[in-house]
This record gives C-alpha cells, sequence and structure tokens, in this order.
C-alpha cells in the first residue's frame, strides 16, 4: 500500500470520526428552542481541532512505520488518480452547493444551521474523493 493510500485512508476516517461525532452533537445543540450560538461554535472549532489532531498523529505514525514512504516521489498512476478523484469530489461539491443553496433561499431559518449544511456539503465531497482515491488504488493495485 502506498503513502498516498494511507494518507487517503487515515483522512477518510478521520472525516468520518469526527464529523459523525460533530454532527450528532450539534443537532442535539441546536433544535433546541434558543440555541446557544458560542457553544455551537466551540464545538466547531473542537470539530475543526480534534480533525487536524487526529490526522496529524495518525500520518506521524503510519511516517514512522515506513520511513522512506513519504519521500518517494508521486508516480503518474497516482497523479492520474488524484485528477480524477479531484475532478468527480468537484462536481459533486457543486451539486451539494447547489442543492444546500435552495432551502436557503426558500426557507426561512437560521444562518447557523445553513452553515452547517455548506459544512456538510464540503465534508461529503471530500469523503467522496478520498473514498474514490482508496477504490482507483485498490482497483489498479
Amino acid at each position: 500500500m502506498s503513502y498516498r493510500e494511507k494518507k487517503a485512508w487515515i483522512t477518510l476516517f478521520c472525516l468520518l470520526g469526527v464529523f459523525s461525532v460533530y454532527a450528532v452533537f450539534m443537532v442535539r445543540a441546536y433544535h433546541v428552542p434558543e440555541p446557544n450560538y458560542n457553544n455551537l461554535a466551540h464545538l466547531l472549532l473542537l470539530a475543526i481541532i480534534a480533525f487536524i489532531v487526529f490526522e496529524l498523529a495518525l500520518l506521524f505514525i503510519a511516517a514512522r512505520i515506513a520511513p522512506l514512504d513519504p519521500k518517494v516521489p508521486g508516480d503518474e498512476r497516482e497523479l492520474l488518480i488524484e485528477l480524477k478523484t479531484n475532478r468527480i469530489a468537484y462536481f459533486v461539491l457543486i451539486a451539494l452547493i447547489l442543492i444546500v443553496t435552495f432551502p436557503m433561499i426558500h426557507v426561512h431559518g437560521r444562518n447557523w444551521g445553513f452553515g452547517n449544511l455548506y459544512l456538510g456539503a464540503l465534508v461529503l465531497a471530500e469523503l467522496v474523493r478520498f473514498t474514490l482515491q482508496i477504490i482507483y488504488f485498490r482497483r489498479e493495485a
């Protein structure tokens, strides 16, 4: 397994783990009669920091297990996989942004919820990107 595939697995698990926990806590904290927006902002900041810390720690562990892997330059196959997945994830992101914008225009609600819909669109697009990278790495291995 190449280092770039390990990196895709690590990012996929970190995204799924951190932002699924964030979504559960955010829904509980947001869907009350008077949500505390300070707590919601702290929850978002905590999720972002947790994602960064977990990903950096796991990438550090992966680099320590195989110290030469990160230093190996990417070959043409890995570059092609990255380009393919970036393109597909971009179209997924655009579609999700258009879908999320529709309720923002036509439904009266609070901005925090709509902001989280955009965050969800970004996270889903990244999940698609890293899932496709893993699929392409596995298929062409």
